[in-house]
């Protein structure tokens, strides 16, 4: 239950925000004279929610629901994980950069 309400709490703040018309995506993520940036407001709302929120739940000695945190212990950045971040990244820009022009117009 705990899901579904978070889901549908996140579902409904992108509809709300714009993230769920694709041209205003692609147009925030394709960086040109029309570029959008009124989703990086979004992103540093959600960014800055969470950091606050991790700040006060982190400092609990366990989570409401769950018999311990399940923190990733491995926090090493090495040359397999920026080669596949670049590589995901140049994927990404590279498709919403050629699919910009079909989708501004319309959603």
């Amino acid at each position: 239950m705990i899901a579904f309400i978070v889901g549908l709490l996140f579902g409904l703040s992108l509809v709300i925000s714009g993230m769920s018309k694709r041209s205003k995506v692609v147009g925030f993520l394709t960086i040109n004279k029309n570029w959008d940036p009124s989703l990086a407001f979004v992103l540093a709302a959600a960014v800055g929610g969470n950091l606050l929120t991790f700040h006060f739940i982190l400092k609990k000695k366990q989570p409401l629901l769950a018999p311990n945190f399940e923190i990733p212990k491995n926090n090493k950045i090495d040359s397999k994980l920026i080669t596949g971040a670049a590589l995901f990244g140049a994927v990404k820009f590279n498709k919403y950069s050629k699919t910009y022009n079909n989708f501004r117009d319309g959603d």
